[in-house]
């Protein structure tokens, strides 16, 4: 029987304990996420390749009942929506934890949340932000900042930041949209660079995540993929589609016409974009 002496409870002990208990979760998604049971201020390393993997199923779900049901993402604020439920059902993520401030405490997911561009002001602003509460602060001001930022919060560690695009475009990824998504890799791109400037270059982690309704895609498109997901710490560009085939629905209605009893029905249900 092992038996464990007072001095062996240390703190440092009791954490390397816990984290090797913790982190050793299969690949798999919401059932491995749901056996971790934080305790008190226990947290992951949010940058681990096993909570990527988690999120990552997590996106993967939201495909599937995507092409299970094509009307589910209208706009890009559905599938923001979507994605900030489907992370919030993470354990790891959802469990309220201490912040810089003495008596508050707060979550990991946020949407919304502004980073400083190179020039320092908030101009960089991702869709959904995973950030480590313990950095946290909405009272004061961290290091050398004594007042808050005009966000009216602070915060450091590590980040896991969230760029989404969704294309409802009949054409899917044309050359047109391909540019728009090349501007949003430039945005994370901005953020990483901005990082490292400030000497913190393996705090932040990128996912560029494109919901497409068709699946029609550029040739350009498919080289970025191919050559910006190479074994990378820093990014990674998820493409998910609903497989909607806008040829076979038009071919079934007709042009520009909908199932219905005569013309004025038709009129009136028609398109308004």
């Amino acid at each position: 029987m092992l038996r464990l002496h007072s001095h062996m409870l240390e703190f440092p002990l009791m954490k390397v304990l816990l984290e090797s208990l913790s982190m050793r979760l299969p690949n798999s998604g919401r059932k491995a996420a749901n056996r971790v049971i934080p305790g008190g201020n226990m947290y992951c390393d949010i940058l681990s390749r096993e909570l990527r993997t988690i999120i990552e199923e997590k996106i993967a779900e939201i495909e599937r009942e995507y092409q299970q049901i094509q009307g589910l993402i209208l706009t890009e604020g559905d599938l923001k929506c979507l994605l900030y439920g489907k992370l919030s059902q993470v354990r790891w993520l959802a469990q309220p934890t201490d912040t810089e401030d003495p008596g508050i405490r707060a979550n990991c997911v946020h949407t919304e949340v502004s980073f400083y561009d190179e020039r320092g002001h908030l101009a960089i602003k991702p869709d959904i932000t995973i950030l480590e509460p313990q950095h946290l602060s909405i009272l004061h001001g961290r290091g050398y900042r004594v007042r808050l930022p005009s966000k009216q919060f602070q915060f450091g560690g590590r980040t896991i930041v969230f760029e989404l695009k969704f294309i409802r475009n009949k054409n899917g990824i044309n050359k047109t949209m391909f540019r728009k998504i090349r501007e949003d890799y430039n945005k994370i791109q901005r953020l990483v660079a901005t990082m490292d400037s400030q000497g913190m270059p393996n705090d932040v982690f990128c996912y560029l995540v494109i919901f497409n309704k068709t699946n029609r895609k550029c040739a350009q498109f498919t080289r970025l993929i191919k050559e910006e997901n190479k074994e990378s710490n820093r990014h990674k560009i998820i493409y998910a589609t609903g497989k909607v085939d806008l040829g076979e629905k038009r071919r079934i209605y007709g042009r520009n016409t909908y199932p219905s009893a005569g013309k004025k029905s038709a009129k009136r249900f028609s398109p308004r974009i």
